[in-house]
């Protein structure tokens, strides 16, 4: 047996649609128009908030890589790596400055093949 879902918390006053009172029992009109539209309003904000995180979460993420990429990050650093260096000694490539580290960045950006 399927239970009647209850309207959002914090309604209160008459519905605008069967002016059943909500603070007086919340678990009345369960199935109105009017409250299925809240409930719905009520994911649909919280997947909004969801997709904005996410988007600034990408914007954080490129603006990352494109610091990465740019071979005037490393102009006058220098490495000096100690074997097993890894990966880290792949990721050099010739740029405009010599050669510098960040090539997978280029790579991600399309500055590079």
């Amino acid at each position: 047996m399927t239970t009647r879902p209850i309207p959002p918390r914090g309604l209160k006053g008459p519905c605008p649609v069967c002016n059943r009172q909500f603070d007086a029992n919340p678990d009345q009109c369960p199935e109105c128009p009017w409250v299925l539209w809240q409930r719905l309003n009520t994911v649909y904000q919280g997947e909004l908030a969801a997709k904005e995180e996410m988007r600034l979460d990408n914007v954080a993420m490129l603006e990352a890589l494109d610091f990465y990429s740019k071979p005037e990050t490393y102009f006058g650093i220098g490495f000096l790596p100690d074997p097993p260096a890894g990966a880290f000694m792949e990721d050099f490539s010739e740029t405009e400055l010599g050669m510098k580290p960040g090539k997978r960045a280029r790579q991600a950006l399309g500055d590079e093949p």
